[in-house]
């Protein structure tokens, strides 16, 4: 939901800027401001990136029941499979997967999900399989 607010508001904001280009008005004012929403995705992706790469943590290994598996077309298919929540107050985890995992599971299929703390406290999924 944030990501589409964020989304809008450079709408927004560009719009602005060519309206006041277009009558001429000096828009060299809005650079500095333009420029941090264009390294704002890179300075996000570098976090995202040291987090698992800089993680030292154990893995955590979750048990799971597949619940149910679902595949999302649109411009592109995304595969899910929705499991039992190994989290506090949480009912279901619904995880995106790559095609070749999605058709390893059947439901009610017990599986084990690695779970990884992060180097930034930024959890992030590894492994998905199923229990032995």
């Amino acid at each position: 939901m944030t990501a589409f607010i964020i989304f809008f508001l450079c709408l927004f904001l560009i719009s602005y800027i060519q309206k006041k280009q277009k009558r001429g008005d000096d828009v060299s004012t809005f650079f500095p401001m333009t420029t941090w929403l264009a390294l704002a995705p890179a300075c996000i992706a570098t976090v995202v990136f040291a987090n698992g790469a800089l993680d030292r943590s154990p893995v955590e290994p979750h048990p799971a029941v597949v619940m149910q598996t679902l595949v999302m077309r649109g411009k592109s298919t995304s595969y899910y499979l929705q499991t039992s929540s190994w989290r506090p107050n949480h009912s279901f985890e619904k995880l995106q997967v790559p095609y070749r995992v999605y058709t390893q599971f059947q439901i009610n299929d017990p599986i084990i999900v690695e779970v990884h703390r992060g180097a930034l406290n930024i959890p992030w999924l590894g492994a998905i399989r199923k229990k032995p």
